[in-house]
């Protein structure tokens, strides 16, 4: 009986920031990759805001266009303090609306009545959380709160003797059943591509022609030496497979019998994934909480599979008897 081989995938981190992550995905397929993508996008839990109970409304704005504003600020908060936190329909609370189990919440109150202000911008910063463990997202990196001239996560303006006041319910979702509760701005892959010249070809053709080559991709794949004429790969990650390196050089074939100067393609089982946060987790967080996600749902069909197994061993003893 043939060796069953099995693939072990593997993470290589590529850059890290406070609100970005690139790592490589090797070793599995392209179903794998899609998965873990499909599963950050939908099925990585964040807190949102769900209810929003409205006390005053003097601006401008109607209450329905305020609540879905508050909807979509992001709520930060720590992946371990994230998984204590239960789904509303799974809390057994019996404190209602003041259960720490399956929700936070926030007061804003904000009132114009200085003399000589024209008005004032309500932003996220006015969100008030009862528990500190949540608060905000009002910027996703330091650097950008310390440059940023805005005061967070503009809600609405309001002028003299305008106020808004209400009370917010945040609780636990998934982007599945609404984006609010999406934790990522991005989540993409691209499979590694492959650009191989052919020296030996390139060789054989004009300077005019080598640079005319080297110009016609439009993401500046490939270099030429202004001294030695010669051509190389720049970058390879910034081909996007659009083919007008391929097409150049079939133009600049004499013959059909003449080699390619360039053969595209991509590098099998390898994948390079970037994930942008929305603040509401870390990028690397977010990552974990996807691939646990993913490794219990095949334990899961892993289960099942086996009661199939089980249940048709079963019925042919029975149906041999």
């Amino acid at each position: 009986m043939a060796e069953v081989r099995h693939r072990m995938p593997q993470i290589e981190i590529v850059e890290r920031s406070e609100d970005t992550i690139k790592f490589w995905l090797s070793n599995t397929t392209t179903s794998v990759a899609n998965a873990l993508r499909r599963i950050i996008l939908a099925e990585v839990p964040t807190i949102a805001i769900e209810d929003v109970e409205i006390h005053e409304n003097s601006t401008v704005l109607f209450d329905e266009y305020i609540c879905h504003r508050l909807g979509f600020i992001p709520i930060k908060c720590s992946l371990d303090k994230l998984e204590r936190f239960k789904y509303q329909d799974e809390c057994e609370c019996e404190d209602g609306d003041n259960c720490r189990k399956c929700q936070v919440i926030f007061d804003l109150d904000v009132k114009l009545n200085q003399r000589g202000v024209k008005k004032l911008h309500i932003t996220s910063n006015d969100l008030i959380s009862r528990d500190r463990d949540y608060a905000p997202v009002n910027f996703s990196t330091t650097s950008e709160a310390e440059s940023s001239k805005d005061d967070g996560i503009r809600i609405c303006t309001i002028g003299p003797n305008q106020c808004l006041k209400l009370r917010c319910i945040a609780r636990k979702g998934t982007g599945k059943i609404h984006s609010k509760w999406q934790p990522v701005a991005t989540a993409v892959f691209q499979h590694e591509p492959s650009v191989k010249l052919n020296n030996e070809r390139l060789g054989a053709l004009s300077d005019d022609e080598k640079k005319k080559f080297v110009d016609c991709c439009p993401t500046k794949v490939f270099k030429m030496d202004r001294q030695t004429k010669k051509v190389e790969v720049a970058d390879h990650l910034k081909c996007v497979m659009c083919d007008e390196c391929v097409l150049m050089s079939n133009s600049l074939k004499l013959d059909q019998a003449d080699a390619d100067v360039v053969s595209i393609g991509r590098v099998p089982q390898r994948y390079l994934f970037t994930v942008e946060s929305t603040g509401a987790l870390m990028p690397h967080e977010i990552v974990i909480s996807a691939i646990n996600v993913l490794k219990s749902k095949l334990s899961e069909s892993r289960r099942h599979i086996d009661d199939i197994g089980a249940a048709l061993q079963r019925n042919q003893g029975s149906t041999k008897v």
